[in-house]
């Protein structure tokens, strides 16, 4: 009993993760990427951590309101998101290196959805936006 106990809340905690949750791979800099993940502020989800995912690993948490830059390694790559007890979404993402890319994570009543965008409408909702530190 007291097991199932501590598991149901490890599963609680872990669905509350925030900022950086994973170590990131070390990147030689001529094979790096600039991939900037942006949560809006929105009132939908709020409440939510939204998980990041770096094929299929989850690496970072974001609230709303908040962006993160990670530098990742050029290559093809499934991003995603999700929560917890919510379903998955992800697109696939061809990074070439030094490139900067931009994606954008929401809320909708069926779950977190993610997308790519231009610079351009990612600076705008940038400025609306926390940045968090990778505390590497």
């Amino acid at each position: 009993m007291k097991r199932g106990v501590m598991v149901l809340m490890l599963s609680i905690l872990a669905g509350c993760a925030h900022g950086l949750i994973a170590p990131l791979p070390d990147v030689p800099a001529d094979q790096a990427v600039t991939v900037t993940v942006i949560r809006e502020p929105q009132f939908v989800g709020s409440a939510t951590t939204f998980l990041i995912t770096n094929n299929g690993d989850e690496i970072v948490g974001l609230r709303q309101g908040e962006h993160i830059v990670l530098t990742l390694p050029a290559g093809d790559r499934t991003m995603g998101v999700t929560c917890f007890s919510c379903p998955h979404d992800s697109i696939f993402l061809r990074l070439e290196a030094n490139g900067q890319y931009y994606i954008r994570v929401w809320a909708t009543a069926g779950g977190p959805r993610i997308a790519q965008l231009a610079r351009d409408p990612a600076e705008q909702i940038i400025k609306d936006t926390e940045g968090l530190e990778l505390g590497k």
